[in-house]
Parts: structure tokens; C-alpha cells; sequence
């Protein structure tokens, strides 16, 4: 028998990793149960299942917090009406049986080098820190799912989170579809890099990120100033307010014939098409999809000990570096020179991670979830 499930995500678009998964376990538990989905917008460019039960919110707030709060207050009400029910959250909304922790823990995130403690007494981190809480607490609450063994620590550090009721199941991935995209990626390598006007004999590193600071993009452009004599050159796609400045340091350290800014893209291949090494420095990422979509592409990846992807870090298919050691890391990045990709290392790190294709990852999320 089919179960009745209620589902809550306040945007489903195409905006990031976190949305995109959201997306498949939204179709995943459609074919497999009665799923209602309390949102507020649904972009007119994603079909849902039409088996989905599709309950709009009210959007007439305007500010982020006040937006965030109507849709809780929104989602309460409804869920109130079905005592009974499994709700699985999938946002920052504060009443369901089970939560998918995609967007980590915003303690912890204030309490990497980002921040100082004077910030979590700031309106927005009072707001948000107050809504985690009541999310994390509330009662009827059977299970917290992370996506990785680092925030699952965080929850039993900064909450007391009964560790019986977390349960950790990494990101997926399209591995099977991203298949003819590997195949032909050293095929293609000279005509993207000619397309795209990049220099056809270096070492190519690439940083794919949106909100670069938190992402660690000054670390990466401060350990390549060290070794801004070799032969490499950094693609920068994402996009961040405040961009002009990161152009500004990119002359500052000399840097200029060696970095080049690219807008977000919504099919980044071609970038991984042409990498020799994806690099992650960021200062708090529960799990960067980049890394598994990276591997995924046979490309080497260097990441920070604050993405929870470290945890699919081993020997053959990546390093774990210390970026807020600048010298350590400008030897981390010289080090994966040494080892440009080629087919042979491409096949070995593309295997590496063939288990986490998102046809398995959701069918373990889905078992997580409903067949307790």
C-alpha cells in the first residue's frame, strides 16, 4: 500500500545543487507514494510528476526572513490538519517527521573563520539560529537525515541530537548519465578549449561556485600567487555580488593572464571537459555536489577539511588540503601538477564513485524515509 507523504520546499527551481536534489526525491517518491508538495513557486521550466499533489503557499512577504517565515507558518497550519501524517522537510521549515539536512548547520557555519562570535547576535543569525532549534527539537521529529558524517558531528555537537535518530546518506549523482560526456572529454578538450579563447598547453584548474567567499575563492587565488610562475591557468565559473573585487585581487597578485571569471552555468561539462584538477576550498560546505559531479568526469579534486565531500576523498581520486595554511596549499595545487588527467587516472577516479549514482543514493533515501 502506497503511503501518504507530505513533502515541503518553499522554491523548487533549478538554483543550485540542494534544489536539484530536491527535485529528484521529489520525483523518486512520486512514482512510489501519494506525495503533496507545500510550496510556494514552482519554476515554469521543471514538469513535475503529475501524480504530485501540488499546494501552493501564499507569497506575499517580501523580505528573506519574512518569506522564509510565512512558509513555515504556512506549512504548520497544513501538516496541523494531518496529525498522522510522515512530512519530510526539505527546507528551513520547523514541523515535520523527518528532515533532509541538505543546507548543514548554521551554528557551525558561524563558527568557522568566516564569522566571529559578535555575528551570531546579528537579527539574521538570531532568525535563523532560532528557527534550526525549533526545527531540530520539535517533538514529533523521528529523523534527521545528513548528507554527510561532518554535519551529522555538528548536530550532536551544538544541539545534543540523539545520534540514534541521524542517519547519514551522501549526495547523488547522474554518474550513468554523464557517461558520453566522459567518454569523449579528451576528444573535446582542444576544441572547448579554443572555443572558449583558454590557453591550449597548461595545467587546467577549476573552481565552480556560487557566494565565493564562503566557497574559498581569495584562498585559491592567494596559494596560486605562490606558484604564479608555472604553467596552470583557473576558470572561475559561478557568481558573487561582489565580483569586481575578486578581478581586482586576480591584478593584485598577479594573476591576470592566469585566471579567467565565467558566469554561473547551468550545464558546466565542458568545464569538466577540460579540467585537470576541480578545486573545493571552501570554509563550510555540508557536501558540495561539485565534487561528486567532478569525480564523476574522471577529474582529480583538492577540497578543503570543511566540505563534508572530504569524506569521498581517497588516495587515487583526490587530496584533502588545509587552505587556511596558504603555503600548504599552494603546495597541494603545485603537487596535482604534477599529474595532469589522462585517461588512464580519469577511468580510475570515475570509478571511484560509480556507488553513488543518484539511482541508488535516492532508493536508499526513500528506504530511510518511509520503511522504517
Amino acid at each position: 500500500m502506497m503511503k501518504d507523504i507530505i513533502i515541503t520546499k518553499r522554491l523548487i527551481d533549478f538554483s543550485g545543487g540542494l534544489e536539484k536534489t530536491a527535485l529528484y526525491i521529489l520525483q523518486y517518491f512520486a512514482q512510489r507514494s501519494k506525495v503533496t508538495l507545500l510550496t510556494s513557486y514552482v519554476s515554469s521550466k521543471i514538469s513535475l510528476d503529475p501524480h504530485i499533489t501540488v499546494i501552493k503557499a501564499p507569497a506575499t512577504a517580501h523580505s528573506s526572513k519574512k518569506k522564509i517565515l510565512e512558509f513555515d507558518s504556512f506549512c504548520q497550519n497544513h501538516v496541523q490538519q494531518f496529525p498522522k501524517a510522515l512530512v519530510l522537510g526539505l527546507d528551513r521549515t520547523t514541523h515535520q517527521t523527518h528532515l533532509r539536512l541538505g543546507n548543514g548547520v548554521h551554528k557551525a557555519l558561524l563558527n568557522t573563520p568566516l564569522y566571529t562570535p559578535f555575528h551570531s547576535l546579528f537579527p539574521k543569525h538570531r532568525f535563523l539560529l532560532s528557527l534550526e532549534k525549533k526545527a531540530f527539537t520539535f517533538p514529533p521529529l523521528q529523523k534527521i537525515i545528513t548528507n554527510s558524517h561532518y554535519v551529522r558531528q555538528q548536530l550532536i555537537q551544538y544541539y545534543h541530537t540523539d545520534p540514534q535518530k541521524i542517519q547519514v546518506i551522501h549526495n547523488g549523482v547522474e554518474w550513468q548519465d554523464m557517461e558520453s560526456f566522459y567518454q569523449i572529454s579528451s576528444d573535446k578538450k582542444q576544441e572547448i578549449l579554443s572555443e572558449y579563447h583558454l590557453p591550449q598547453e597548461k595545467f587546467h584548474f577549476v573552481f565552480i561556485g556560487s557566494g565565493y567567499r564562503r566557497k574559498g575563492l581569495l584562498q585559491l587565488l592567494l596559494a596560486l600567487h605562490q606558484i604564479r610562475t608555472l604553467p596552470f591557468h583557473l576558470s572561475v565559473i559561478g557568481k558573487d555580488k561582489k565580483i569586481n573585487s575578486y578581478k581586482k585581487w586576480v591584478h593584485k597578485l598577479q594573476l591576470r593572464e592566469k585566471v579567467s571569471f565565467w558566469p554561473y552555468q547551468k550545464n558546466p561539462i565542458p568545464f569538466y571537459q577540460i579540467a585537470d584538477c576541480v578545486v573545493i576550498p571552501s570554509y563550510y560546505d555540508p557536501f558540495a555536489n561539485v565534487t561528486l559531479e567532478a569525480l564523476s568526469m574522471g577529474v582529480f579534486v583538492i577540497t578543503s577539511s570543511f566540505n563534508g565531500a572530504k569524506e569521498i576523498i581517497t588516495d587515487q581520486n583526490g587530496l584533502i588540503t588545509n587552505i587556511l595554511n596558504i603555503s600548504h596549499f599552494a603546495n597541494d595545487l603545485q603537487c596535482s601538477m604534477a599529474t595532469p588527467k589522462t585517461s588512464s587516472s580519469a577511468k580510475i577516479i570515475r570509478e571511484s564513485v560509480k556507488h553513488y549514482d543518484f539511482s541508488q543514493q535516492l532508493a536508499q533515501f526513500f528506504q530511510a524515509v518511509v520503511h522504517e
